[in-house]
């Protein structure tokens, strides 16, 4: 490189070469397409469906001591019906 100045002349004689730049034209518009939508209903039908109170518990104990397996009794029960 031969300094500023080549660079410069460099620069100028490829702005020459260079084609017209196009006017800029607006973007077509798309289609408005949701890709939540089915989320969107599923979530309403959520709120239709759940019920309407939230029980909390907490059950202590070792470890090898049933503390599943009675959730998991007394939630089949509740389900059936037959729980008191």
């Amino acid at each position: 490189m031969a300094g500023f100045g080549a660079a410069k002349k460099m620069q100028e004689d490829r702005e020459e070469e260079l084609p017209p730049v196009s006017t800029p034209t607006k973007a077509k518009a798309k289609k408005e397409i949701d890709p939540f939508a089915d989320l969107r209903a599923e979530l309403g039908l959520l709120h239709q469906q759940q019920p309407k109170s939230t029980l909390f518990a907490l059950i202590a104990g070792h470890e090898n001591t049933g503390k599943t397996a009675i959730v998991l009794d007394a939630y089949r029960r509740y389900l059936e019906g037959d729980g008191k």
